[in-house]
């Protein structure tokens, strides 16, 4: 009954792939290393601000600058903490001389569900609607925007509403992927169940890890646990000072919502 659980998890992977792939691709064409919607506004991006809300007949979009979520860089780290009053030298002697640790690590291998044929064959038919979308996509008051910007937000919105056509079937994706590895670290490590498995090409198993913990990572750990001892706010002082130095310098990324809603975001 168990592994019947597990193998269900595994052949809805393979249901929902198609859209877990075309939103993936839709969120790195909007925010990613090289998206031409990043490079397209970078001159507005100085500070956090609204960009561009304009309406259209897909809803409204609104593109927005601001400060990232994600860790700092290490040179807004080591800033942040000289500026918060730390011993940036001690902190990384101690992060250095922390022993490295052997953990078993849970590997997963959805290869076999990348490469399959019905899959990418679905995942191509997704995204070849987007030209019918922009070709239909009507954006309003257009006065304030040249040719250019009324074609970055036709090609915004057309993948906006693509991916809330697709966004449950997403998150289902997401939903059987944290199932499967439920199921399969429950049966492999409270039972006689194998420690490594495939079905239809997806495998799962345990490895040794050995990793140093990020420094970013250590750094937030040490001034919780030097709060919670010494009762104070060092952890929030740093934090607060790592996103004056974003600001500062200018690390700022993109939001675009559609309806005030991200269909790109958590999936």
């Amino acid at each position: 009954m168990d592994e019947e659980k597990l193998n269900m998890c595994i052949e809805k992977l393979y249901t929902y792939r198609p859209a877990y792939y075309t939103i993936g691709s839709i969120r790195q064409y909007i925010t990613g290393q090289s998206s031409l919607v990043k490079k397209h506004f970078k001159d507005k991006m100085d500070e956090t601000k609204i960009i561009e809300e304009v309406n259209t007949n897909y809803g409204t979009i609104c593109v927005k600058s601001q400060i990232p979520d994600y860790s700092s860089t290490n040179s807004i780290i080591y800033e942040a903490l000289e500026n918060t009053e730390h011993d940036l030298d001690d902190l990384k002697q101690k992060h250095e001389d922390m022993p490295t640790e052997s953990n078993s690590k849970l590997v997963v291998s959805t290869t076999a569900i990348k490469n399959n044929e019905d899959v990418i064959s679905k995942a191509s038919k997704y995204l070849d609607e987007l030209d019918k979308l922009v070709d239909n996509c009507v954006v309003y008051d257009t006065e304030s925007m040249n040719d250019k910007t009324i074609n970055v937000i036709k090609q915004i919105a057309a993948r906006k509403l693509l991916a809330k056509e697709l966004y449950c079937d997403c998150r289902k994706y997401l939903i059987y992927y944290n199932r499967m590895k439920e199921q399969f670290i429950k049966m492999s490590t409270l039972g006689d169940f194998a420690r490594n498995y495939c079905y239809k090409g997806v495998h799962l198993g345990w490895n040794s890890d050995f990793n140093n913990i990020l420094f970013s990572r250590y750094v937030d750990n040490y001034l919780i646990s030097l709060d919670e001892s010494q009762n104070s706010n060092k952890y929030g002082q740093y934090k607060l000072e790592c996103r004056r130095l974003m600001s500062k310098y200018k690390k700022f990324t993109i939001l675009v919502t559609l309806d005030d809603f991200d269909y790109t975001k958590d999936t």
